[in-house]
């Protein structure tokens, strides 16, 4: 007879803490720069970022920053961003 263990695993959600810059053009293609915690490890990380429902292309996550690529935004004035690292 073997031994046999269930476990399971929780992770804080991120906590953004800035965002620059804090004005964006519509059209996209800017490089934003997010600091706060949570973000994940520096590698293998499954984090994406939303800004006003349009995608931020990350280009590089570490525990404390992500930084993404803006796409083009539906409307102008203020959006909501959204980091999601795993499923959380």
């Amino acid at each position: 007879p073997g031994i046999s263990a269930s476990f399971s695993l929780t992770y804080n959600p991120p906590d953004v803490q800035s965002i620059a810059p804090t004005s964006l053009f519509v059209g996209g293609g800017q490089d934003v720069t997010i600091l706060g915690n949570d973000f994940g490890p520096p590698t293998g990380s499954t984090g994406t970022v939303t800004i006003g429902g349009a995608p931020c292309v990350v280009g590089s996550v570490t525990p404390t920053q992500i930084v993404c690529r803006t796409s083009a935004f539906p409307t102008r004035g203020s959006a909501q961003v959204r980091v999601t690292v795993a499923t959380q």
